[in-house]
């Protein structure tokens, strides 16, 4: 779920306007369009989207960014995707999309999310080599592993 501008810095200074341009390059690239004319519609989307999201630095900044790809991308893409399963007559979930996950990811440091840092100590820490089945994720114990980093 971690998406963040190719020229992420962690010395710069991230505003909520620096969000909009961002997210206008990641999210609005794939056709041409003219700024003066479709801009302000797009960055109309993106509030809407994220609500008054405060954005005055590189966490916020951060959580704003991935904010926006799960209420729009994630949303619209990913689960009309899943949804096929119901044609079939099957159920289907999303387990990571728990509300409390999610809290907790946006709570994680920017600097473990990065290059999806968390993921990668918790892989190798907590599950078993080769695991073929689904482990429920202990929040506190995860919460206390990043204190630990």
């Amino acid at each position: 779920m971690v998406i963040f501008s190719r020229d992420y810095d962690q010395t710069q200074a991230y505003t909520f306007e620096k969000f909009l341009v961002d997210n206008l390059k990641i999210q609005y690239n794939r056709w041409k369009w003219n700024e003066a004319e479709t801009g302000p519609l797009f960055r109309d989307r993106i509030r809407k989207s994220v609500g008054d999201i405060s954005v005055h630095g590189n966490d916020s900044y951060a959580n704003a960014i991935e904010l926006f790809d799960l209420n729009g991308r994630q949303t619209k893409f990913i689960v009309n995707s899943v949804r096929v399963y119901e044609f079939f007559g099957f159920q289907w979930r999303i387990p990571l999309w728990d509300t409390e996950l999610i809290d907790f990811f946006l709570q994680v440091p920017i600097s473990c999310r990065i290059n999806q840092l968390l993921y990668k100590i918790m892989q190798r820490n907590f599950l078993p080599r080769n695991c073929n089945h689904c482990l429920r994720l202990n929040v506190p114990q995860a919460h206390r592993a990043i204190q630990r980093v």
